[in-house]
């Protein structure tokens, strides 16, 4: 009976140890692995990392995949915007800049970027204005800035130029200096607004002044070179754009807006003068060809 006893003890301390026996012990246990999602949108994709966590008490599972891969760089511009660059007198930055596709678009004016060279750096382009600004660094010459932005040092705002009034009448008149008793020594060519062209050849005796009427394409284009802001000022000058010789004479009248704008203009080399006397003179080559006695 003492045996029997024993046997049935020692049975069922073997059953308890082989039941124990499919148990983690604590620490022992090894948890499980898992990786982590694909990375968001952007340039790139990050995998994610792959975790193995300790077993916990009582052998628990490791803990889950770890946090999936940051995404790649986004689709920024990674150049500086064109708009915010530092001006000078010659550039031409636009006024605003999208950043699209990785790559900037931009506006096609010239009115954006920093003034950095003074105390005011980025303080003197303001997104709106009541009045685009027109920057020059001489009348009548073309805009090296057109938009919000002042004007960089030498350019200046336009405004300040001289404007002309309405069209009304330009007189352009030549003389030979010295002239022999009973000679025509001078020569006159006037265009009025109506298109009326008037022509008095040197060297014609007796004087005779000729007439004829420009068709408006012709006239309009001629008036526009008359017009020009750049003429306009030199003509308003106090004094003679260039020095004059003694023997011979040129003067340019500008009637516009009933002000006079009117300088001796005598073998000068500008810009502005040589066009509208060049005008002037295909005006009376082409309308009235052969009027005049050959030099």
């Amino acid at each position: 009976m003492t045996r029997a006893k024993a046997a049935l003890a020692t049975l069922a301390l073997f059953a308890t140890f082989a039941a124990c026996s499919h148990q983690s012990l604590p620490g022992d246990g090894t948890g499980g692995s898992a990786t982590g999602g694909s990375a968001g949108s952007g340039a790139g994709t990050g995998a994610g990392g792959t975790a193995t966590g300790g077993a916990g008490a009582g052998g628990s599972g490791g803990v889950s995949g770890g946090t999936g891969g940051s995404g790649g760089v986004s689709g920024d511009c990674t150049t500086p915007n064109p708009a915010e660059a530092c001006r000078t007198a010659n550039s031409c930055l636009p006024s605003s800049c999208k950043c699209s596709a990785g790559s900037w678009v931009c506006t096609k004016d010239c009115g954006g970027g920093r003034n950095c060279g003074g105390a005011d750096a980025g303080a003197n382009c303001p997104p709106t204005c009541f009045r685009a600004i027109r920057c020059v660094t001489m009348c009548g010459g073309p805009a090296v800035s057109h938009g919000c932005c002042s004007c960089v040092p030498p350019a200046f705002d336009d405004i300040s130029c001289p404007k002309a009034g309405a069209f009304e009448s330009f007189l352009y008149t030549k003389g030979g200096g010295l002239c022999p008793p009973g000679g025509d020594c001078t020569s006159t060519t006037e265009l009025l607004a109506s298109g009326l062209l008037r022509h008095d050849c040197m060297g014609q005796v007796p004087p005779v002044v000729h007439e004829t009427i420009v068709p408006p394409a012709d006239r309009d284009a001629v008036v526009a070179v008359l017009t020009d802001p750049a003429l306009v000022a030199l003509l308003d000058q106090p004094g003679p754009p260039c020095q004059p010789p003694t023997d011979v004479s040129e003067v340019m009248v500008l009637m516009a807006g009933g002000q006079p704008h009117k300088n001796a203009v005598t073998l000068c080399q500008q810009p502005p003068i040589v066009a509208a006397r060049g005008a002037l003179e295909k005006l009376v080559f082409k309308y009235l060809a052969g009027k005049c006695p050959k030099p």
